[in-house]
């Protein structure tokens, strides 16, 4: 009898310890939009250079590669003319050129890699988001990945980026001295007669980076966590979401990460 209480006690004192020292996660892991110290929900530009941060540090082979450049091998990459949204990283990498998934150039960009986004000084995230904001072109009101270009000579990498891409190579002469709605207009002429762009890969409807990001902190408290140190956790920071939820939200991100190659 005795010894069945001092287990019952010892049992019971685990469950105590557990609850005061719960495993856990920093709050800019999960919770990007907290009151007071996150994201704003109207920053729409903000909110997509994070949330391509953020995916990218799910990516252990980028973690580790960006761990072991020096400052110098970072602006390199950052000074190819091929570097805009994604960056264009050297083919004596580790990666596969044509496997290879997206490397955001924030992460390239962030000295803080791979601590979190908010981690970071804020001047220096505004700075990021100032240099990479004319490579998030803003389409209909939504920020996309915008149009490729890319300035003669060209290099074999670029051969290799657009048979992974979905995409082709083409030449067109820009009359500067023409206005911009007309050069516009001619560019819209040209698309409108390509027969074999079929919009399949449409981002309308699709695009709600705010959601993505709340989805990946979900996926993170799921599965960086147990059951109970997660709802320490979550009760401590005031992040409300249900268990069938964060289930969900799981799934979402899991099938996110594997369609980009990150895991």
């Amino acid at each position: 009898m005795a010894n069945r209480v001092a287990k019952k006690r010892n049992g019971v004192d685990k469950l105590i310890s557990r609850i005061s020292r719960p495993d856990s996660l920093d709050w800019r892991e999960f919770d990007f939009f907290k009151e007071g110290a996150g994201l704003s929900r109207n920053d729409q530009l903000s909110i997509q250079v994070c949330l391509d941060y953020e995916l990218a540090r799910e990516w252990r082979l980028l973690v580790e590669w960006l761990k072991n450049c020096s400052e110098k091998q970072r602006q390199e990459v950052l000074s190819m003319p091929e570097s805009r949204r994604d960056a264009a990283i050297p083919f004596d990498s580790p990666f596969d050129p044509v496997e290879m998934p997206p490397v955001p150039t924030a992460c390239v960009a962030a000295s803080w890699f791979p601590a979190p986004w908010l981690s970071g000084p804020a001047r220096e995230r505004d700075r990021i988001i100032k240099d990479l904001a004319e490579f998030y072109s803003p389409v209909s009101g939504v920020v996309g990945r915008g149009l490729k270009t890319f300035d003669f000579p060209m290099e074999d990498r670029l051969v290799e980026w657009v048979k992974k891409e979905n995409s082709t190579l083409h030449v067109f002469a820009i009359n500067r001295g023409e206005t911009k709605s007309a050069i516009i207009a001619a560019f819209t002429a040209w698309v409108k007669r390509q027969p074999d762009i079929t919009g399949k890969e449409s981002r309308r409807g699709r695009n709600k980076p705010i959601s993505r990001l709340r989805d990946l902190g979900c996926w993170r408290l799921m599965t960086k966590l147990d059951p109970l140190s997660r709802q320490v956790l979550m009760d401590q920071e005031g992040f409300k979401q249900s268990v069938p939820k964060l289930s969900e939200a799981k799934q979402r991100t899991r099938k996110r990460l594997r369609s980009m190659g990150y895991i």
